[in-house]
């Protein structure tokens, strides 16, 4: 699939047809209300950035950051113009011979997609780090829950150690023997048989 351009300001060097013919797929927009309108329809990879609609560069320059961060922007300024450099990614000086400037394009775009892909394999990696810390977790919390279980027993053993009272259910010791003799077919003591 060809990599999408929108080219902005008028096309006095026919770059659209040179774009064209590199295998790029172009959509050109004279007007800021139609780069945005074409912003709102899809992301494209490059903006071109004309420089001779100088009026509308730096709200157009905006607009695109704003609106479509991703895609590379790259300036033609009009010969004398500087100070582009910071602002866009790739500014291509005047009579610059365009095998010239598709050939950084290109690169531009290739560095573009190895960054994309690291930052794809960073997310998935992250994906995998937060799965297996949700699962560790879960693994604690139950744990944890099972130690004070644990610790809540040997709490109730330890407090009814020393009352007599039974853990099993509840009820004194004293009353459990009793039940246990009263039921027996035993003699009792100083009873004869």
């Amino acid at each position: 699939m060809a990599a999408s351009v929108l080219y902005f300001g008028p096309d006095e060097w026919n770059r659209v047809q040179v774009f064209e013919s590199a295998g790029y797929a172009v959509q050109q927009c004279l007007k800021i209300s139609d780069l945005e309108s074409e912003l709102k329809k899809s992301l494209p990879a490059v903006v071109v950035m004309n420089s001779s609609a100088h009026a509308s560069f730096r709200p157009a320059l905006e607009l695109v950051r704003a609106q479509a961060a991703s895609a590379r922007i790259i300036a033609f300024p009009s010969p004398g113009e500087s100070g582009f450099e910071k602002s866009v990614d790739l500014v291509v000086p005047p009579l610059t011979p365009p095998d010239d400037w598709l050939k950084e394009l290109a690169a531009l775009l290739e560095q573009s997609r190895a960054v994309l892909e690291d930052a794809i394999v960073v997310q998935e990696q992250s994906a995998t780090i937060v799965r297996e810390l949700t699962a560790v977790r879960q693994q604690s919390a139950a744990a944890r829950a099972k130690s004070a279980a644990a610790r809540q027993k040997v709490l109730i053993l330890g407090a009814n150690a020393g009352t007599g009272i039974d853990p099993e259910n509840g009820q004194s010791k004293h009353a459990n023997h009793r039940r246990r003799v009263a039921g027996s077919t035993s003699p009792r003591f100083g009873e004869k048989s």
